[in-house]
Parts: C-alpha cells; sequence; structure tokens
C-alpha cells in the first residue's frame, strides 16, 4: 500500500480498541532502506503520556503498531 506522507499529516491516532491518543506530528524512518520505524504523536491533553513510550513531550509509537489507515490511524498499543 503507498500512501503519501502528505496524507498522513496531521491525522488522529486512535488505539485498536477507540481510545483518541493524539495527533501524527511526525514519523521517523531508516533512511537507507526507507523503512518507516516510528510514529511521533502529539497526545491530547487528557491523555496520561506515562503509559506510553515518549520523547520529550511526544508518544512514540513502533510503526510495525499500525493496524489501519483511513480517516485515522488505527494502532495496536
Amino acid at each position: 500500500m503507498e500512501i503519501p506522507v502528505t496524507k498522513l499529516s496531521k491525522k488522529d491516532i486512535v488505539s485498536s480498541d477507540g481510545d483518541e491518543i493524539g495527533s501524527l506530528y511526525n514519523v521517523t524512518m531508516n533512511m537507507k532502506t526507507g523503512e518507516l520505524l516510528d510514529l511521533i504523536i502529539e497526545p491530547h491533553r487528557e491523555v496520561d503520556p506515562s503509559n506510553y513510550e515518549t520523547q520529550d513531550d511526544y508518544i512514540v509509537i513502533p510503526f510495525q503498531n499500525v493496524k489501519a489507515i483511513k480517516d485515522m490511524i488505527v494502532v495496536e498499543v
């Protein structure tokens, strides 16, 4: 499946249980292989980031945890 990165910008991130996590802030990738590594998520205010792996003020979710990309991005956490 191919999706332009611009289509991912600011998409909402939800868990497979339906819990809203935040909005996509950035994506990290391996520059040699082009493999997507992590989603960098700006958490919603009501989300406790201590329940997730974090980097600075952002939640980091491995790209392998992405289950679906439609109107929102669904991840397994």
